[in-house]
């Protein structure tokens, strides 16, 4: 396992203004004293393809190492998916880089990339979530230009020790890579404004941020 700085240097360096790199970005999480994505999972040491590809352009754009066969077993319904969602979080990766959306009560959404609001770069917004005819559906104020995807969403083998789903696209693609769902606000997140374009804020706690993207996540290093 790769060394890590404790927390409070994250804290510093934020103070100090150090921002991500056309390189990458992987804040120094403190270590977790638990065995994490890193130990079980192959290193993804790919960048993020922010600055080359858009929201809507990665949407079907599967991660590496991912091997998910759906079916209609797997597949949830849309009361299943507002159930699952609804008031919690939900933490993956993609092609941008490891993200995380809290699905409020009634279908507001606010997404963030927390590794980046760790070293001091605001990226987040508001966005809306429906669930019909068997599809999850999303919006977003300020990622994607408020273009609406639509996604199945599959039951699929546990990542660690909780449960993982999968986003299908339509022409059977798989979203990225795994989605584990945390329970509430789990990342300890507060906003205010409508997202980072508008000047909006975004805070999260990074002592849970460090524990769960780690955890979960910390097989990605550098997006």
């Amino acid at each position: 396992m790769r060394a890590r700085y404790q927390v409070s240097l994250i804290s510093f360096l934020v103070a100090a203004g150090c921002q991500t790199t056309d390189e990458g970005y992987s804040p120094e999480y403190a270590v977790t004293g638990e065995i994490t994505a890193e130990d079980v999972y192959e290193v993804n040491s790919q960048s993020s393809q922010e600055k080359n590809l858009t929201l809507s352009e990665i949407a079907c754009i599967t991660e590496a190492n991912v091997d998910f066969t759906p079916s209609q077993k797997s597949r949830l319904d849309n009361q299943e998916m507002e159930n699952l969602l609804s008031g919690n979080t939900i933490l993956s990766a993609d092609a941008h880089g490891v993200f995380a959306i809290y699905y409020q009560p009634g279908g507001k959404t606010i997404g963030w990339m927390p590794k980046k609001i760790s070293l001091g770069k605001q990226d987040w917004t508001v966005g809306r979530a429906a669930y019909r005819q068997g599809y999850y559906c999303r919006t977003f104020e300020e990622w994607g230009g408020q273009e609406e995807k639509c996604w199945e969403v599959h039951e699929g083998p546990n990542r660690l020790d909780r449960k993982s789903f999968y986003f299908v696209c339509p022409d059977g693609s798989i979203a990225g890579d795994q989605h584990v769902v945390l329970p509430g606000n789990a990342l300890g997140m507060e906003y205010s404004g409508r997202g980072y374009k508008t000047g909006g804020t975004l805070t999260q706690s990074e002592d849970k941020t460090s524990y769960y993207v780690e955890k979960y996540f910390g097989n990605y290093t550098r997006k």
